[in-house]
């Protein structure tokens, strides 16, 4: 519970906070929206935050580190956008569920280190893949073909190999 707030379901802040991240938050499982973005924020995502049932989390242009805590993501088939850009996250990308109601996978200008997941490119849902500039390697896959609603991929600044995928209509 935060300020008293245990029922709260939409959480936005924009603009000028500093610190860290609260724990606490993540007894909040009435949550639905979670949106900080343009702040001092530092530190990294409290490993209680796993408990969170979020639909959208929006934390860009902040200062925070660290990888994503394992299981963030992973078995949450109602989260629709998960938006951490401009931050200095590192480690792998997170990993998010099959066929989940995911639209939105924004994780440009971090620190994320390896290769693109294969479940990133087995989402019905997919609009926007956003992964630029970070330290990602390998290729990308054909299977991005499959991805019929992907209307924006931002891949530059990696050290991707490997050929471009032909004919993506």
């Amino acid at each position: 519970e935060l300020l008293g707030f245990a029922q709260l379901q939409r959480l936005t802040l924009g603009f000028g906070l500093h610190g860290t991240l609260p724990s606490e938050l993540g007894n909040m499982t009435s949550l639905r929206l979670l949106q900080l973005f343009g702040h001092n924020i530092t530190g990294s995502i409290p490993s209680t935050w796993i408990r969170l049932e979020l639909q959208d989390i929006i934390l860009y242009d902040n200062m925070l580190t660290g990888s994503i805590p394992v299981g963030m993501f992973k078995d949450k088939p109602q989260i629709r956008n998960i938006i951490l850009t401009q931050n200095q996250f590192t480690g792998p990308l997170p990993e998010i569920r099959s066929q989940s109601a995911i639209v939105r996978l924004y994780f440009d200008m971090n620190l994320f280190t390896g290769t693109i997941p294969q479940v990133y490119f087995e989402q019905n849902s997919l609009q926007l893949l956003g992964l630029s500039n970070n330290l990602l390697t390998g290729s990308i896959p054909n299977q991005i073909r499959g991805l019929r609603r992907l209307a924006y991929f931002y891949g530059s600044q990696n050290s991707f190999n490997g050929t471009i995928v032909g004919d993506l209509s």
